[in-house]
């Protein structure tokens, strides 16, 4: 492969790193800091359990007194890590990191807690019934932080680049070994089938130096270990929004300056690239916007770009799971995207339409062998 003319888009998520048994979920972080500060962790665990049984009960914030004296004596003060913490609890089964950018997005837009950004600080004497038992967390953390005199909205962002940073000498430690590359050379290997390409990249990493088969463009969309994003999806977020300066699309512009991309990061969307190819992206709703972006560019509904969708079956018992979802993932994107289209007609048939003409693509992917290598 010598050609500087991309001929592929691939498009990666976690579930790359996941395949190159690369510890990056969010359980795997949030167990790295909980064994790295453990004292601090044991006794927020033992608070949370008291916490959780008192926001059962509908009730003001500011009548939870205990709950405030519990605050107190628990993590660092860091709201994000002793909600992320709380999370963690209440939905074990919550692994992905698009999981926990929906919570986000769901516990910022939420109505109670955008009041308390707005100043409106009645909301702590307010009855609040009929909500998750996260938004009572989150809500006695801002409290917490009002009694201590602190503006919220730059607590949590101060808040959340701790995370971040946290986050990235995470990933960049955990990344740092052979076994890790040799995967990742055989995957992209498996993706690129002997072509020229450019990569869209939605992980912390950035490897791409040291494969064999560079991309001719590549962008690391939401940071890398020393810059990573962490944001909220920006679709129903207006321009007056106190949490505006939390979306993904705000952050990426305020960060632009450091990211790690190559210089001719603006050629990504090569207009001779003739498939576009996604593995392990969750596909979620999240980056429903870039994924739109991608396919009006390229005009899917009346060219011959082909969309292939590459998966691998990470846990054999829950094979038909697995596969079951990725149908279903990529249904609803397409979904969501036809009715972004001004045909209307055009958008309820797209999906018929590129399986008809064989555009749509399926693989799976299978690991030549298990790496030995496992942090």
């Amino acid at each position: 492969m010598t050609s500087n003319t991309p001929k592929r888009l691939i498009v990666v998520g976690n579930g790359a790193d996941l395949y190159c048994n690369l510890k990056s979920t969010f359980e795997d972080f949030i167990a790295h800091q909980i064994q790295n500060n453990k004292e601090n962790w044991e006794t927020l665990d033992k608070e949370n359990k008291k916490i959780r049984q008192m926001i059962t009960v509908p009730t003001s914030i500011n009548e939870m007194r205990e709950l405030n004296s519990n605050l107190k004596k628990s993590s660092d003060g860091n709201i994000w890590e002793q909600w992320l913490f709380y999370l963690r609890i209440e939905a074990p089964e919550q692994k992905n990191w698009s999981d926990i950018e929906s919570n986000m997005t769901r516990i910022l837009t939420n109505g109670y807690v955008t009041r308390a950004l707005k100043g409106d600080y009645k909301v702590f004497d307010q009855q609040i019934s009929g909500e998750r038992c996260s938004v009572y967390y989150f809500l006695a953390l801002l409290k917490h932080s009002y009694d201590d005199h602190l503006p919220l909205l730059d607590k949590l962002h101060q808040d959340l680049a701790k995370v971040e940073r946290d986050l990235g000498s995470y990933i960049r430690e955990i990344s740092n070994d052979s076994g890790y590359f040799n995967t990742l050379d055989s995957l992209y290997t498996k993706l690129i089938q002997n072509e020229p390409y450019n990569l869209l990249n939605f992980n912390y990493t950035n490897p791409f130096g040291d494969l064999k088969e560079k991309p001719c463009v590549f962008r690391n969309i939401h940071g890398d270990t020393n810059a990573p994003i962490l944001g909220i999806d920006s679709t129903n977020v207006s321009c007056d929004s106190p949490v505006l300066t939390f979306t993904k699309t705000y952050r990426i512009l305020e960060k632009m300056p450091t990211m790690k991309s190559s210089k001719d990061f603006y050629k990504l969307l090569d207009e001779n690239i003739n498939e576009i190819v996604f593995f392990g992206h969750s596909l979620s709703s999240n980056d429903y916007a870039y994924f739109q972006s991608i396919f009006d560019f390229y005009n899917i509904y009346n060219s011959r770009v082909k969309i292939h969708f590459y998966y691998s079956i990470y846990n054999n018992d829950k094979e038909a799971e697995i596969s079951t979802q990725q149908y279903k993932s990529i249904t609803d994107l397409f979904e969501h995207y036809g009715k972004s289209m001004d045909n209307e007609s055009h958008g309820k048939n797209l999906l018929h339409k590129l399986l008809l003409e064989g555009r749509i693509i399926i693989s799976r992917i299978t690991p030549d062998q298990k790496q030995p290598w496992n942090r």
